[in-house]
């Protein structure tokens, strides 16, 4: 898949035209958080997965929350690590007496398939240095008070590190990309 399928499938969802989003895609920060593959020369485009549909349409969210490069930066890095335990496991994620879970990003997607609630939660403080910082969490909302409990007590651990809590911005991952989900998986 090219970029500007990409821009294609999302531009819809975002009321803008192909070519402009491209144009956002293409840009310094999110191009290099995209993960694609490169063509077979230097000129030739870079093929991406289907899955990326569903970081650009996340990654373009938190970039319309305000969130800088570096912050944005952070949120991806997020998307590629297992997502956070908070609560329970969906079923899918157990088997064997083990938990495995593909990247955040793979969770949200398979999670949204089978009609799970997935939300990305941002958590920004400020440090005794007077920097904003931001800490971020994927996770499956399991339905019961169990990870609303568990996410309010990951962030008073801000309070313990000395860090001033400035705000959470909760990102509705499953809901903002189940309408691109037919394009992301087969």
């Amino acid at each position: 898949m090219r970029l500007a399928q990409i821009a294609t499938i999302l531009a819809p969802h975002l009321k803008t035209t192909p070519e402009d989003l491209q144009g956002i895609l293409r840009g310094p920060i999110l191009l290099k958080l995209l993960e694609g593959l490169p063509g077979k020369g230097p000129t030739s485009p870079t093929d991406y997965d289907k899955a990326e549909v569903a970081r650009a349409r996340l990654l373009l969210a938190a970039r319309s929350c305000g969130l800088s490069g570096e912050e944005l930066t952070t949120f991806n890095s997020a998307l590629n690590q297992p997502p956070t335990f908070i609560g329970k496991h969906p079923n899918w994620a157990q088997g064997d007496g083990a938990i495995v879970y593909p990247s955040a990003l793979h969770s949200i997607i398979r999670g949204a398939k089978e009609g799970e609630t997935w939300v990305v939660e941002l958590n920004f403080t400020q440090g005794r240095d007077g920097q904003r910082n931001i800490k971020t969490s994927v996770y499956w909302l399991d339905g019961d008070e169990t990870s609303s409990r568990a996410a309010r007590a990951v962030r008073l651990l801000d309070l313990h590190n000395g860090e001033t809590h400035l705000g959470t911005l909760l990102c509705p991952a499953s809901d903002l990309i189940l309408p691109v989900l037919a394009y992301v998986v087969d």
